[in-house]
Order: C-alpha cells, then sequence, then structure tokens
C-alpha cells in the first residue's frame, strides 16, 4: 500500500513538473513580435473599451488609428472589426485631421508579464492594465478604467 503511494506521488510530480515545463517552454518560443502584437490585439479586443471605439471618416470606414512613438512601431500587424489598425505617426495624425486615436504612454514586456498604460485622449479615458504571459496568449491580471 505504501509502495502504490509513493508511486502515485512520484506520478504526481512528474507530472505537475512536466505541465509547467510545456507552459515555459511555449512561452519562450513566442517570439517578441508575437507577444507585442498579441498584447495589443488583446487591448484592443478588451471587452470595456469597445464602447469608446467609434470611428471617424478621416481614415477608412472602421479603422482605429495607433500614435506611433517610442514604445511602438509601424510594423505590428493587429485588426479591429477585420480591417488592420492603422499605426501613424504625430505628423500623419495632425496632416489628415484624425482626433480619435489611441496613445500607449508605457508599454513594458518583461519575462511573461506586460504593464501598459493607454489614453484614448478624445474619450476622456485612460486604461491601465497589467497581464501574464501564458502560451503566447495574455491574461489579464489587473485593470483600471479612468473617464475624465
Amino acid at each position: 500500500m505504501k509502495n502504490k503511494l509513493k508511486i502515485i506521488i512520484i506520478l504526481y510530480c512528474l507530472v505537475t513538473s512536466c505541465n509547467s515545463m510545456k507552459s515555459n517552454i511555449s512561452n519562450k518560443k513566442c517570439t517578441y513580435k508575437q507577444k507585442f502584437e498579441n498584447l495589443l490585439q488583446t487591448i484592443v479586443d478588451t471587452p470595456e473599451l469597445q464602447q469608446y471605439f467609434k470611428f471617424q471618416d478621416v481614415a477608412k470606414d472602421n479603422d482605429l488609428v495607433v500614435l506611433i512613438n517610442d514604445k511602438l512601431v509601424k510594423s505590428a500587424t493587429i485588426k479591429k472589426n477585420g480591417v488592420n489598425i492603422l499605426f501613424l505617426s504625430q505628423s500623419e495624425i495632425s496632416e489628415k485631421n484624425i482626433n480619435r486615436f489611441l496613445d500607449f504612454q508605457k508599454i513594458e514586456i518583461k519575462e511573461q508579464i506586460a504593464i501598459i498604460k493607454m489614453v484614448y485622449k478624445i474619450e476622456g479615458i485612460e486604461y491601465n492594465a497589467k497581464f501574464k504571459l501564458d502560451n503566447c496568449e495574455w491574461k489579464l491580471l489587473e485593470k483600471q478604467l479612468f473617464e475624465n
């Protein structure tokens, strides 16, 4: 009886250890670009933010515009309403007279944790969130949504 219990405990330890290793391995296979794009996609798909995403005619219908800054690059491929999100510089936004754009003031990705601060001035909101990476997908840990 004691031997069976020892075997069960050893098997349990092996299984849980393998699952933990599998999770770490799959997170390591995820490139920084994938982590970054998945994080942005997770943010723009956040249910609490959908009510604020109204679109304007200056850009194509249903486009969402993101301000390029030192935290963001144009090469990210993110979609909203089936259309690629536009990543524009401050001068492009001014030239096109676009008032509705997301400003990511903080994006930190360290290991398997991401912290963001996004401002959407036209709607008077600030969204702060903390995410944990799990199999190359971001899971929300904490969030704060402020309305002015």
